[in-house]
C-alpha cells in the first residue's frame, strides 16, 4: 500500500463587497467542511487507509455542514455550487471532476464525488460556493492500493469474517512494519464496506476497483432505504445494476426475514435486463447441519453448522438454466434446496446464499473463515501468481493494449541524420559565424543579431522540415469490442426477447500540432441494424493508462512527456460522460477508454440453437441469422470448453446451418485468426494489429493457464468463467444452455471521416472531436487518418430438444 497525501482546498474567488459581508457575519458560515474520505472504508479496525486502487475510479467523499442559509446559486447569474476534485492521470496531466451540490439551511450530510488517480499522488479537492469561501485548507492522509491488488467491498452490513478470511488466504502470513499496530499482511487482497446507503456510489464507475461487491440482506432498513421510488436511492441501485451487468460479480447472502424487500429491490425496474432469478418474498426452510456447506469449507466431522432457518432462493417457476446451482443441501438429488446458486447477468454474474454472512448462525458456526476463503477463489476474479509474489517488471494486458494502440506509420528521422544536423548546427553557431563576422564583416559585435537569427532560421527550419517527414495528419488508432447478451432476458421458450449491448472503445490520438481536445463517444445503432431517434453517448470517457509494476502505484508511463509548465488540466464533462480541453503536444500520443451500454434493443443476432436430450452428446445445431450491419469475419461459437470455426463467417443479411460435433471442436487455445484481415500498416514498430492481444484479453484466464499475465484494468471483459466444462450428469439435463459467437469485423483504414460518416458499413461507435455529444447537436467533421478493429462477441441461449 502506497501513501498519498489528500489536501482539501476550501476556497473561491470573492469581490471585496462579498468580503465583507462575511467577515461581518463570522458567526453565521456559509458552509462547513466536518470530514473527507477517499474510497471505501476499510474492514481492518486497526488500518483507516480508504480502499481504493490506482488507474481506477473511486469515490471522493465529503462531510458538509450548511450554514443556515443553506448551500444554493444565490441568483439567476451565479453558478451552482460544485466540489472539485483534481488529480494526475498516468503522464501528470491534472484532470478536473466536479459535482454540483445543493444543502438546506443546517443540513449536515455525506457528499459523494468522484477520482480516477493515476498514480500515488495529491488529490486536491475544492468546495466552490458562489462567491463564499469556506474555512481554510485541511490536509489528511490516505493509502492507495497498487493496481494488482484484488478489492472485496460489502454494502450494508460489514462482513465480519471477510478480513480474517483474506489473512488465513495469505500463504506465509507476515506482519506490515509500516502499518502501526502490527496489521496482519492480506496484500495483493483487501476488504472494505460502506454501511450507509447515502454514501454509496451514485454511478457505475464508482465500483470499477471492485473485484467481489457483497451485498448484504440482513439489515432492512437499508435495503428499505436503497429500494425508495426516488432519483437518489434509484441512482444507487442503478450504479450496482449497470456495474453487474458490464461485467461485474455480486454476492447476495439471503436472510430469510428480508426476502420481501429483497424481492422488491431486485425487481425494480433499474435492472434492465430483468434479474433473472429472484428469490421468492416469502420462504424458509429449517436445517439441522448442512454437510454440503462443512464439506465445502473443509470442516466436516469438526465444525457442524449450526441449526437454524434458511432462506429458500428458488422461486416456484423458473426457467431451467437460469442459473448454475453450485452447491446444494442434497447434490445426490435434482430436488435438493439451492445453498450457493450463480446467474449470469449481462456480463457479469449475481451469487446467491441462502443463508446471510454477517449474522447468525454463520457467525457463530466454526467454519465461517475456511468457507470465505473457499467462497472467494470460486466466486472472485482469479488472483494471479505475480499478485501474491509482487514480481516486478510484469506489465498489464491493458499495458500491452495501450503500446499497441501506440503505433502509427509515422516517418521516424534516423539518428545520423539527427547528429549530422547538430554538428552543422553548432559549426554555424561557432566557428563559422566567428570567420565571417571577423574577417569578412570585420564586425564581432553583430554577434548579437547573427546568433539569435541563426538559432531561430534553424529552428523553424527544423520544424517545418520535421512537419515534412512526419506530416502534418491527425491519426487515430481505434479498438471496439462490442458485448451483445441475448441470454439473460428470456421467455418462458428459452427465445431472446430483448438484447443487452455494451461497448468498451478504446483508441489513441496522434496530435500533429498543440492542441487542446474536446472528445466524446456515441454508440451507433445502425451498427446493430437498428435506426434510433435519440443516440446513445457513453456514459464513461477517460484516460488510459500503462500499469507497469515498476512504476509508482502500479501506473505511469516511462519517458511520458509530463504535465509541463504551461498543460492545464483538462477537465471531465458531467458524470465522466466526455472530456473537455485535453492538451496533447505536438507529434506526441495520448490514449483513452470509453464505456457504453443499450440495456434493451431487439437481438441483433437471430439464433435458434438447440442440443440433443443426450447425456454424452455434445451436439449442437440450429440457425444463426446475422442482423448486424455489417459481415463478421473470423467468426467462431464457443460451446463449453471448445471452440468451433464457422466457415466463411457470417455475412450481413445471412442465414447459416449450424451443426458442431465435440470431436470436431479445437481448444480455446487453439482459437486463431483467419486469413482475411485487411490491409495493416507496416509501422517502424512493426506490423499494427491487436487482434491477438484482444483476443487474450476476451478470455485472459482461459488463455493464460500459466496464470501468470496480470490482467488487472479489464478483467471485467474476461469471459473465462462462462466456459465451463460439460459434467455427465446421471438423469437428464433439460436446461437452457448458453453459447458464445466470437467474431470480428474486417479492419478498416482510410480517412477518418469517411469511415464515420459510411451507412453502408457502419462503424459501432462515432468518434466526437471539438465538440461533445448532445440533444440536437451535429457532429463535426472528424479529420486525420483512422485505423478501425471492432471485435463482436454474442451470448446466445441454447435449447434442449428431443
Amino acid at each position: 500500500m502506497r501513501s498519498a497525501s489528500i489536501l482539501l482546498l476550501l476556497g473561491l474567488v470573492f469581490t471585496p463587497a462579498r468580503l465583507s459581508a462575511q467577515q461581518a457575519d463570522k458567526k453565521a458560515p456559509i458552509a462547513e467542511i466536518k470530514n473527507v474520505r477517499i474510497g471505501f472504508l476499510s474492514s481492518d479496525p486497526l488500518d483507516p487507509q480508504g480502499r481504493y486502487k490506482v488507474g481506477m475510479w473511486t469515490p471522493v467523499y465529503l462531510k458538509i455542514k450548511a450554514g443556515p442559509k443553506g448551500i444554493h446559486a444565490r441568483g439567476p447569474n451565479e453558478p451552482e455550487p460544485y466540489i472539485q476534485v483534481e488529480n494526475e492521470d498516468n503522464e501528470n496531466v491534472g484532470t478536473i471532476y466536479r459535482t454540483p451540490f445543493k444543502m438546506e439551511p443546517n443540513e449536515e450530510r455525506w457528499i459523494t464525488t468522484y477520482a480516477k488517480p493515476g498514480q500515488a499522488s495529491d488529490i486536491k479537492i475544492r468546495v466552490v460556493i458562489g462567491d463564499f469561501s469556506p474555512p481554510l485548507p485541511l490536509a489528511q492522509s490516505h493509502g492507495a492500493l497498487d493496481l494488482n491488488t484484488h478489492l472485496y467491498v460489502s454494502l450494508g452490513k460489514r462482513i465480519p469474517d471477510l478480513q480474517p478470511a483474506l489473512v488465513a488466504m495469505v500463504q506465509q502470513n507476515r506482519q506490515n512494519p509500516n502499518m502501526p499496530g502490527g496489521i496482519q499482511e492480506t496484500r495483493p487482497r483487501y476488504a472494505g464496506f460502506e454501511a450507509e446507503v447515502s454514501e454509496l456510489p451514485e454511478y457505475w464507475f464508482g465500483y470499477q476497483g471492485v473485484d467481489l461487491l457483497f451485498l448484504s440482506t440482513g439489515d432492512k432498513e437499508f435495503l428499505l432505504e436503497l429500494a425508495k421510488d426516488n432519483d437518489v436511492s434509484r441512482a444507487r441501485l442503478k450504479a450496482i445494476a449497470q456495474y453487474v451487468r458490464r461485467g461485474g460479480r455480486l454476492v447476495l447472502p439471503v436472510s430469510h426475514r428480508t426476502t420481501d424487500v429483497l424481492a422488491q429491490l431486485l425487481q425494480s425496474t433499474v435492472w434492465q435486463p430483468p434479474v433473472p432469478v429472484v428469490p421468492p418474498k416469502e420462504g424458509a426452510f429449517e436445517v439441522k447441519r448442512l454437510a454440503t456447506i462443512e464439506n465445502f469449507a473443509g470442516v466436516q466431522n469438526v465444525a457442524p453448522f449450526p441449526a437454524g432457518k434458511l432462506a429458500q432462493l428458488a422461486p416456484a417457476k423458473m426457467l431451467p438454466g437460469s442459473w448454475e446451482v453450485l452447491k446444494s443441501d442434497d447434490p445426490t438429488r435434482d430436488t435438493g434446496k439451492p445453498l450457493i446458486a450463480r446467474m449470469p447477468y449481462g456480463l457479469g454474474s449475481i451469487t446467491l446464499l441462502a443463508f446471510p454472512i454477517d449474522e447468525a448462525p454463520f457467525t457463530t458456526w466454526g467454519g465461517k473463515v475456511p468457507f470465505l476463503k473457499n467462497l472467494l477463489p470460486l466466486l472472485a476474479p482469479r488472483v494471479n501468481l505475480n499478485d501474491q509474489n509482487d514480481q516486478r517488471g510484469v506489465t498489464d494486458l491493458s499495458t500491452d493494449l495501450q503500446r499497441t494502440l501506440d503505433n502509427f506509420d509515422v516517418r521516424v528521422i534516423p539518428f545520423g541524420y539527427v547528429a549530422l544536423f547538430i554538428v552543422l548546427y553548432i559549426v554555424v553557431v561557432g566557428p563559422l559565424d566567428f570567420l565571417v563576422l571577423k574577417y569578412i564583416f570585420k564586425r564581432l559585435e553583430w554577434t548579437w543579431f547573427t546568433f539569435p537569427t541563426v538559432v531561430l532560421a534553424v529552428s523553424v527550419a527544423a520544424y517545418f522540415t520535421a512537419y515534412a517527414i512526419k506530416g502534418n495528419d491527425l491519426k487515430i488508432n481505434k479498438v471496439d469490442i462490442i458485448d451483445i447478451d441475448q441470454r439473460t432476458n428470456l421467455d418462458g421458450k428459452g427465445n431472446t426477447k430483448k438484447a443487452f449491448a455494451c461497448g468498451q472503445t478504446f483508441f489513441t490520438i496522434l496530435s500533429p500540432r498543440i492542441q487542446n481536445y474536446t472528445i466524446g463517444i456515441e454508440a451507433n445503432s445502425l451498427f446493430w441494424g437498428q435506426a434510433a431517434d435519440k443516440p446513445i453517448s457513453a456514459d464513461m470517457v477517460t484516460w488510459l493508462g500503462r500499469a507497469d509494476r515498476d512504476m509508482p502505484g502500479g501506473m505511469g508511463r516511462p519517458g511520458g512527456s509530463g504535465q509541463g509548465f504551461f498543460r492545464k488540466p483538462y477537465r471531465y464533462d458531467a458524470d465522466a460522460s466526455g472530456l473537455i480541453d485535453v492538451p496533447i503536444p505536438v507529434w506526441t500520443t495520448k490514449s483513452f477508454h470509453a464505456s457504453w451500454e443499450a440495456p434493451n434493443i431487439p437481438p441483433p443476432i437471430h439464433a435458434e440453437l438447440s442440443y440433443p436430450l443426450r447425456n454424452d452428446d455434445m451436439h449442437l445445431t440450429g440457425v444463426l441469422k446475422n442482423g448486424l450491419a455489417v459481415d463478421l469475419d473470423d467468426a467462431w461459437i464457443f460451446y463449453f470448453d471448445k471452440a468451433y470455426p464457422i466457415e466463411g463467417g457470417l455475412p450481413r443479411g445471412a442465414e447459416i446451418k449450424i451443426g458442431l460435433e465435440a470431436a470436431k471442436g479445437k481448444g480455446i487455445s487453439e482459437w486463431s485468426g483467419g486469413a482475411r484481415d485487411g490491409d495493416r500498416p507496416q509501422t517502424a514498430q512493426g506490423v499494427y494489429n491487436p487482434s491477438n492481444l484482444v483476443r487474450t484479453i476476451m478470455f485472459s484466464e482461459r488463455l493464460n493457464p500459466a496464470n501468470n499475465v496480470p490482467n488487472h484494468s479489464l478483467r471485467t471483459l474476461d469471459m473465462s468463467w462462462r466456459l465451463r466444462v460439460k459434467e455427465l450428469f446421471q438423469q437428464r439435463d433439460n436446461q437452457i444452455r448458453e453459447a458464445i459467437l466470437v467474431a470480428r469485423v474486417k479492419f478498416a483504414l482510410g480517412p477518418a471521416e469517411t469511415l464515420t460518416a459510411s451507412v453502408n458499413s457502419p462503424l459501432p461507435t462515432n468518434l466526437w472531436m471539438g465538440e461533445l455529444p448532445g440533444d440536437k447537436k451535429t457532429r463535426p467533421a472528424l479529420a486525420g487518418t483512422l485505423a478501425q478493429d471492432t471485435f463482436v462477441r454474442v451470448v446466445l441461449p441454447v435449447r434442449p430438444k428431443e
